[in-house]
């Protein structure tokens, strides 16, 4: 399962061509396809036209937006979003990195301090400490390697490369 959340959430990660083909056969073993994929996002789209306050809807465009790397369209759905479902940690940790990768620094920390609040977990940590990274508070970026190793977590070896 590990192995498959790092598959979806850094699909464009370079990795070796045996681990490509891996992680390809995984995502089908658990029922991706391509024209699923495109269904879905129709099917999305369309279901907001009826409701518009269909979260899970909202959130699977939103992350979509965000994997197409549409950072500025990902962050006015996820704000939205965050307004459907404030109890959602994740729509946090999304609209966080979307802050991160426009260069909105303060907004990102903000962000994600609220997605570690809410759940403690190693992606929300990871995140975190990128953009305490970006800002150079390195006493952060100490502690949320800290937290990342108390969790047993690879994700700490990632902050300082």
């Amino acid at each position: 399962m590990k192995l498959l959340a790092d598959v979806i959430r850094r699909p464009n990660k370079d990795f070796s061509k045996n681990d490509i083909s891996k992680r390809e056969g995984l995502l089908v073993r658990y029922g991706y396809r391509k024209e699923y994929y495109i269904s879905a996002k129709e099917e999305f789209s369309e279901t907001l036209k009826y409701n518009p306050s269909h979260w899970e809807a909202r959130y699977y465009i939103a992350a979509d937006l965000f994997k197409k790397q549409k950072y500025e369209q990902a962050i006015v759905e996820f704000n939205e979003l965050n307004q459907l479902k404030p109890d959602y940690a994740n729509n946090f940790t999304f609209l966080g990195e979307a802050y991160l990768n426009t260069g909105k620094y303060q907004l990102a920390i903000n962000t994600l301090e609220k997605a570690s609040d809410m759940n403690p977990s190693a992606q929300h940590y990871y995140v975190l400490g990128l953009a305490y990274r970006k800002t150079g508070n390195w006493k952060k970026v100490y502690e949320m390697v800290g937290k990342l190793k108390e969790m047993n977590s690879d994700f700490h070896n990632d902050l300082f490369n």
